[in-house]
């Protein structure tokens, strides 16, 4: 506000965006790998993860960008494979 410059600065900074990634750039820095059983990739502007064998989990890795307490918004799909199957987000893991 004109009233509060101190507030405005503070609400910026807390507003701003820590990390954003719409893997179109492949040299982002996302994991790329491609096992007997598991792979990820970039394709066509999307970070891909695939399972190919029964019992088996995936996730794949920013290169460096590791924060504290945050938010996070994704947009996630599944694309091929039986419905009962799981997806989601793993935070908090460290390699």
């Amino acid at each position: 506000t004109a009233d509060e410059p101190w507030l405005d600065e503070a609400l910026t900074q807390y507003t701003s965006l820590l990390y954003e990634e719409d893997f179109e750039d492949p040299a982002s820095g996302w994991d790329v790998y491609s096992e007997d059983t598991t792979w990820a990739e970039y394709v066509a502007g999307e970070y891909a993860l695939a399972v190919l064998e029964p019992y088996m989990v995936t996730w794949g890795n920013p290169e460096d960008d590791w924060f504290g307490n945050f938010e996070i918004e994704v947009e996630a799909r599944q694309v091929e494979g039986p419905l009962d199957n799981n997806f989601g987000l793993l935070v908090r893991y460290q390699p």
